[in-house]
C-alpha cells in the first residue's frame, strides 16, 4: 500500500515515432501521411503481447490494468475499449480524435 492508503502503481509511458501508425484504427488515403495510418491495431497487439508480459514479469504488478490517452491517443483508447474489452480493466479517453476517418479529405 502506498502513501495515504492508496495502492502503488506503475505507469508506463510509450514514447511514439509515428501517431499515424500507432494510433489510428483505420487507414485514410487523404490523411497527412497517408503512408502510415491505420496501425492501432498492431500497436494494441505490441501492449498486449509483448509490454505487458515485460512489465508483469519485471515488476510487481497487480492484476488491475487502465490505458489512457489524449488527443490521437485517447482515440487509440476507443479502438481498445470497442475491440479489446478484457484487456484492460478500465479506459480513460481523453479529448479522443474521434473526427478521424470523418473529415480528411472532404
Amino acid at each position: 500500500m502506498g502513501r495515504f492508503g492508496w495502492p502503488d502503481i506503475i505507469v508506463v509511458g510509450i514514447p511514439n515515432t509515428d501517431r499515424s501508425i500507432d494510433l489510428t484504427p483505420t487507414h485514410v488515403v487523404d490523411a497527412p501521411d497517408d503512408s502510415t495510418s491505420g496501425g492501432g491495431e498492431n500497436f494494441i497487439s505490441f501492449i498486449e503481447k509483448e509490454l505487458m508480459p515485460f512489465i508483469d514479469n519485471k515488476y510487481p504488478t497487480e492484476p488491475y490494468k487502465i490505458l489512457a490517452g489524449h488527443s490521437s491517443g485517447g482515440l487509440e483508447v476507443m479502438q481498445a475499449f470497442a475491440h479489446h474489452t478484457n484487456l484492460f480493466n478500465s479506459y480513460i479517453a481523453i479529448d479522443p480524435s474521434i473526427w478521424w476517418d470523418t473529415v480528411i479529405g472532404k
